[in-house]
């Protein structure tokens, strides 16, 4: 059983697309044919739920690109009433949602043509959310817009608001964004392969993140930090932490079936950056995990060696 994973952070996700537009490009097949389940949160969900609902990598590279400025789009109105993001979300969702709508339309979870899950996270009902196609497929209970579960596990707190998810029978959850507990679901992803009956042995997984800042946190700068020093590192830890954590465990079971993909930055790429730089930017550390020797390990993975 092949896997790919797809982690969260924003804008970013365009890395993950370039990459696996190359792979797409070498295989001369959609991507939705090389995995029996896509997991993503996050920008990693919207990615996977395009290429589940069998759109190239091209195709969603291009939306990054063309529509991320409409989806991160900073009007002075809202910076003045959420005082610059700290008395509301920094951005409205209107442009992410109409955004969102383009690409999936009225596709259901059920529709998609490989096995999607996608990660959220319940504040009502506090507990992780996985949003599963092949549930759907059982019970209309378990199926939702693909736009919906997309705009729920991509409500990254202080950037938008909450979305609220209606499944086929009514049934509706308060979600944000499934990067509150695996922002690398690639662990997630073996848990599903193995409730579906499959050996560790029998199971392949890649892994593909949006790229680390590499940079570290001096202790003679931490000791000062207050709660203020700490509000944006802690952030940065914590999902850095997670998702070094999740390659960890995979590596330990699957062994030489796993493989990661994560570009090292030495400057970081803030998660809502929209400027032609900073494209340029991505581009570039996409190549370079295209060129790395991970890279060959990815195309083996898959079969495409």
């Amino acid at each position: 059983m092949r896997i790919l994973s797809l982690a969260g952070g924003g804008i970013r996700g365009y890395i993950q697309a370039l990459v696996l537009a190359e792979i797409e490009s070498r295989v001369c097949r959609p991507l939705h044919t090389l995995f029996d389940l896509i997991i993503g949160t996050s920008t990693g969900g919207i990615l996977g739920a395009g290429l589940a609902l069998g759109k190239s990598a091209s195709d969603m590279a291009a939306f990054y690109r063309e529509r991320g400025p409409q989806i991160f789009r900073k009007t002075l109105g809202k910076r003045v009433r959420s005082v610059c993001g700290l008395a509301d979300e920094a951005y409205d969702a209107d442009g992410f949602e109409t955004a969102l709508s383009d690409v999936f339309g009225d596709a259901a979870l059920s529709q998609v043509l490989t096995r999607l899950c996608l990660t959220a996270y319940d504040i009502e009902g506090r507990r992780p959310v996985f949003f599963k196609s092949w549930k759907a497929q059982e019970n209309l209970r378990d199926d939702h817009p693909l736009t919906a579960i997309s705009r729920a596990t991509a409500a990254a707190p202080t950037y938008f608001e909450p979305a609220l998810v209606k499944s086929a029978t009514g049934f509706m959850r308060a979600c944000i964004d499934g990067g509150m507990f695996a922002n690398n679901p690639a662990m997630c992803g073996v848990v599903e392969a193995l409730k579906l009956g499959n050996a560790p042995r029998r199971i392949k997984l890649l892994s593909m993140g949006t790229g680390c800042d590499e940079r570290p946190y001096l202790l003679s700068d931490a000791r000062g930090w207050g709660l203020t020093g700490w509000a944006r590192p802690i952030l940065d830890i914590l999902f850095s932490g997670q998702s070094d954590a999740a390659d960890y465990q995979c590596a330990e079971i699957l062994g030489r079936n796993f493989v990661s993909l994560q570009p090292g930055f030495g400057d970081p790429i803030a998660m809502d950056a929209t400027d032609a730089r900073t494209f340029s930017t991505m581009e570039f550390y996409a190549g370079r995990v295209i060129d790395s020797s991970d890279m060959a390990m990815a195309m083996n993975l898959v079969g495409a060696a």
